[in-house]
């Protein structure tokens, strides 16, 4: 009989390098039963050929390559409608997600922390940069609640994201206008959105974000111009935990 295993849903389009790193990760560093559900939105013939070889080596349970480029709102919606509901919560993630080398893992800590705060829908990693504000002081909760969430390996609540209808494709948006939209359904619930204090991860972009030069900025939600602070690469921390040095 098969255990039953959270379900990861992760979106990818084009970037295998940051793609591959992240399912090595995953792979490595996760002993919490799980079951992956990679959408890729319709990225190069090369890039499709190494998710089908990885899927054969295991790291991706269900593959779904879309026909053309949906956008990650779509996507994201194609990923949900195989969630299962074994249990309450899903993982929902970008394709550039390092998760850090814990005991216990990661997952079961999410887990946890979302059993433990039944106030929130939904909680991410904290990655080594959030744009827009600083590192949660350590004084904070355990949670900290913050007005909207990127998919760093985000737990959400099943029924919530469902009964809020997922996502929906906002035309001309801005960078992370995704996250925006779906952390503001689950707000409107009277539910909270947040980061975990102590879970760290590290979210994989830098001078160059990975993506081809001729890609238009909707194709992967960025604003036109979306340079990163140069410090963004000068962050040392922990290869293990990825806290801060």
């Amino acid at each position: 009989m098969e255990v039953s295993k959270y379900d990861i849903v992760m979106v990818s389009y084009q970037r295998w390098e940051y793609t591959r790193k992240t399912l090595e990760y995953l792979k490595e560093r996760t002993k919490t039963p799980y079951r992956l559900i990679l959408v890729d939105n319709c990225s190069d013939p090369q890039t499709q050929r190494w998710l089908l070889k990885y899927k054969e080596m295991g790291f991706i349970d269900h593959l779904i390559i879309l026909e053309r480029n949906y956008g990650i709102h779509m996507a994201k919606n194609y990923g949900l409608a195989f969630v299962r509901t074994t249990f309450r919560y899903y993982i929902d993630t970008d394709n550039d997600i390092l998760v850090p080398d814990l005991e216990p893992d990661w997952l079961s800590r999410l887990v946890t922390l979302m059993d433990n705060n039944p106030e929130y829908g939904a909680i991410a990693l904290q990655p080594q940069i959030m744009v827009g504000r600083g590192p949660v002081p350590e004084t904070a909760p355990e949670v900290c609640p913050i007005s909207h969430i990127g998919a760093y390996m985000r737990i959400m609540r099943i029924d919530l994201v469902k009964k809020v209808g997922g996502w929906k494709k906002i035309y001309n948006a801005k960078r992370n206008d995704e996250e925006k939209t779906i952390c503001s359904k689950i707000y409107k619930e009277g539910f909270k959105v947040g980061v975990a204090r102590d879970l760290r991860c590290w979210h994989l972009f830098g001078k160059n974000w990975g993506y081809p030069e001729d890609l238009k900025p909707e194709d992967h939600g960025h604003r036109p111009v979306w340079p990163p602070p140069e410090h963004y690469d000068k962050v040392r921390v922990d290869p293990k935990t990825w806290q801060p040095l």
